[in-house]
């Protein structure tokens, strides 16, 4: 549950700002890209 939460969290922000997916996830998981 609390890590749906947070997904749905990060999905909200992410749709506020009109983040891509890609960069989102780069800046909870950097690749090291």
């Amino acid at each position: 549950m609390g890590i749906v939460g947070r997904i749905r969290r990060l999905r909200r922000i992410r749709h506020s700002v009109q983040m891509p997916d890609k960069t989102l996830t780069r800046l909870i998981w950097p690749t090291g890209d």
